[in-house]
């Protein structure tokens, strides 16, 4: 681990936590309430819905679940579940052994938490096959979730939006727009059609593999022509 000791505060993620919560809500988590201050970790915290377990903020989902406990004596229902799968997710073996002479205390820390926030008892299994692709796919996730507030972004036009936006695009989004936008300073023309044409081969892959008829995929392609 990168950094102190086994406790929900004494890891790097924790640790950032406590720090929000010292600076934005120590004096202000009582008045607003959970459900207010729960909305601050999404929409401003996070940018969207608190995490996915595995794109590797456990700590974080299990120290914010610990504040909320220690200053309103009770969790939101949502939290609950995440924090359920965050404990779980750090007690899993293999996440345990890179805390190596400390995994010991390190998975009491964790059921000593659990217990604190009323989860012991229903503590998920999960599933920790080593995957390469866990971070994308996870990032995919996170942007499919948030669909309406991205369609929505044309009617808006809202700068917050496009931010938003723009801090949950997938890494594989970027890579096709890169494609699709094509420029080179020495060949502008060839460049942009280069950058056209990929963009209408697109059309074409999503559309024939939606077994959209021939006439419907030609006249798409051709009302998206330069």
């Amino acid at each position: 681990m990168s950094s102190w000791e086994v406790g929900p505060f004494e890891n790097d993620d924790g640790a950032d936590i406590l720090s929000v919560w010292n600076e934005y809500l120590s004096d202000t988590a009582l008045t607003w309430g959970m459900e207010k201050t729960y909305s601050f970790f999404e929409d401003v915290y996070f940018k969207t819905r608190l995490p996915i377990i595995t794109d590797g903020n456990a700590d974080k989902v299990i120290a914010i679940a610990i504040k909320f406990s220690e200053t309103f004596d009770n969790i939101p229902s949502k939290l609950k579940k995440l924090v359920g799968e965050a404990i779980a997710w750090e007690l899993h073996l293999k996440v345990l052994s890179e805390w190596k002479s400390k995994s010991n205390k390190r998975k009491k820390s964790l059921l000593a938490s659990a217990e604190k926030l009323g989860v012991i008892n229903s503590i998920p299994k999960i599933n920790q096959r080593a995957s390469n692709y866990s971070e994308e796919i996870n990032s995919l996730k996170t942007w499919f979730a948030n669909l309406e507030r991205i369609n929505n972004v044309r009617e808006t036009m809202s700068i917050k939006d496009f931010d938003f936006i723009d801090s949950i695009k997938p890494a594989f989004a970027s890579e096709v727009e890169k494609l699709t936008r094509n420029y080179d300073e020495s060949d502008e023309d060839g460049s942009a059609e280069l950058g056209h044409l990929r963009y209408l081969y697109l059309i074409w892959y999503v559309l024939f593999s939606l077994e959209f008829d021939s006439d419907e995929i030609i006249g798409t392609i051709e009302r998206k022509r330069l």
